[in-house]
C-alpha cells in the first residue's frame, strides 16, 4: 500500500477452525457483511482471513475477532 492510499491498513488474522469450503464461503460472507468492511478474503490453506475495512468509518479489529469467534471459529 503507497503512502498517498487513503484506505485504512488491511487487517490480517490467524483463524482456526476452518474445515472445509463451506466454511470459508460461511465466514466470508458473514465478514463482508460487517459494517465497515470493503472487502474480506478467508484462506482455508493458510488459516488466515484478510480484511479491508472501508475508507469511511472502518472496522474495528476487535469487531472482527468477536464476529469470528460469534460464527464459532477461533483466533
Amino acid at each position: 500500500m503507497a503512502d498517498d492510499d487513503p484506505r485504512p491498513p488491511l487487517i490480517e488474522l490467524s483463524v482456526r477452525g476452518l474445515h472445509c469450503a463451506g466454511c470459508v464461503a460461511r465466514l466470508t460472507r458473514i465478514l463482508e457483511h460487517l459494517p465497515g468492511v470493503a472487502t474480506a478474503e478467508v484462506s482455508f490453506v493458510h488459516n488466515r482471513v484478510r480484511v479491508q475495512p472501508t475508507t469511511a468509518e472502518p472496522v474495528a479489529p476487535a469487531q472482527i475477532a468477536a464476529t469470528i469467534e460469534a460464527a464459532g471459529f477461533y483466533l
